[in-house]
């Protein structure tokens, strides 16, 4: 028995260690941590959650909402490394987890496409507001898969797989629960710069998946998004962008990538008027969209 007490002692001084660190040396971020713990719930996470069905490991709309609100003062126009560094690592350092299997997990709805680039404040809303158009009143509980938060950013090389088509991202668009993707765009279109991204896109065009350009203005040609300007603005960006100049962390990533998008395409020209059409269909929605409200409003004038 003495040895169990000691071996289980063993186990808990560095966690109790940590706390009394933090407690000595406490920041304003560090305390918001401690604050964002205690709002957890109780269930431990576990390792095989992330690992086992990644498209059961979503992270609801409402807890990213909650998230920015809780941190919103330290953000500012921060981008997803800033989040990942200094907001995820910390959180899910004791458990070793996602941060999405920390809440629980859930079935994945929705799939999202993004540059870490964008300006997380943004991110967040553009989230939100696609919520609002799949679920109306009820957007918290709609469940995605965000490649920061729902892989364990302790175990990347666990989430990538041994290729491209065995990695977390290519699982959860195969395995017939997501029911869209939506690209999050930023005025840079960085998104379409990647090629993560562009290997996301093109399985979801080969599941027959449907796919949304979204920003933090709504979902482009939904009725909900007005701002025509905006459409016109993303547009621009894509005439001229080149997939062939695309860029990634690892070298060989983008050697695999490009290498399968020519051999399910024929040609990497052929990605690029894809993006195009899909932007041009896009558009073509927001112009019925505006007409029919500009009709509307002149009949109640």
């Amino acid at each position: 028995a003495l040895v169990a007490y000691m071996v289980l002692f063993g186990m808990v001084l560095p966690c109790i260690e940590r706390r009394l660190a933090r407690h000595y040396q406490q920041t304003p971020l560090s305390q918001a941590h401690d604050e964002y713990a205690n709002r957890l719930p109780l269930a431990c996470a576990t390792r095989e959650l992330d690992a086992a069905r990644p498209d059961h490991n979503g992270i609801k709309a409402g807890v990213l909402w909650d998230l920015l609100q809780h941190y919103k003062s330290f953000l500012l126009d921060r981008n997803m490394h800033y989040v990942v560094a200094n907001i995820i690592c910390p959180l899910t350092e004791e458990r070793r987890s996602s941060f999405a299997a920390m809440w629980g997990g859930g079935v994945v709805g929705h799939f999202v496409s993004h540059s870490w680039g964008t300006c997380f404040v943004e991110f967040v809303e553009t989230i939100r507001r696609h919520a609002e158009v799949a679920a109306g009143r009820a957007w918290r509980e709609e469940v995605y898969w965000i490649c920061s938060f729902c892989n364990n950013q302790w175990d990347v090389e666990g989430a990538l797989g041994s290729s491209i088509m065995d990695s977390a991202f290519a699982q959860v668009l195969q395995g017939g629960l997501v029911h869209d993707v939506l690209m999050v765009l930023d005025p840079q279109v960085e998104p379409l710069t990647r090629v993560w991204c562009l290997f996301e896109m093109l399985l979801t065009q080969k599941q027959r998946l449907p796919f949304v350009f979204s920003t933090a203005a709504g979902v482009i040609g939904d009725a909900s998004c007005v701002s025509v300007d905006i459409s016109f603005a993303v547009a621009e960006r894509i005439k001229v962008l080149r997939v062939e100049e695309c860029g990634a962390s690892n070298a060989d990533d983008k050697r695999n990538i490009l290498a399968y998008i020519v051999e399910e395409l024929g040609s990497l020209d052929s990605m690029d008027h894809l993006i195009k059409g899909i932007m041009a269909d896009s558009i073509g929605d927001a112009m019925v969209h505006a007409h029919a409200r500009t009709d509307r409003v002149i009949l109640e004038l």
